[in-house]
């Protein structure tokens, strides 16, 4: 079962703290501020991938019913789909 966390509240707690290290110069603080960074980016990737599965997942249903889409409907998802994905949303599926 997938648990869901808030993300939110997540990134506020790491750039609270990020923040105390902000103006340190020590190599501790350098180094603090720098992993705190490093796992901000980390949950955008995740983020990024949820994306990326619920886009696969609503291209698989329009390639399945291809003939029942209003054509409009199939572009304007294919330019969404290509927007979050950065890739084309015909690709040689075997759905």
């Amino acid at each position: 079962m997938k648990h869901l966390i808030d993300k939110d509240k997540l990134v506020a707690e790491i750039e609270k703290r990020r923040n105390i290290w902000k103006f340190g110069s020590s190599i501790q603080a350098v180094y603090r501020k720098q992993e705190l960074d490093e796992l901000l980016d980390f949950i955008n990737t995740l983020e990024v991938k949820e994306s990326d599965e619920t886009a696969e997942a609503f291209a698989k249903i329009i390639r399945a019913n291809l003939t029942g889409i209003d054509k409009d409907v199939q572009y304007k998802f294919e330019q969404l789909y290509e927007k979050t994905t950065g890739e084309k949303m015909y690709q040689g599926f075997k759905d």
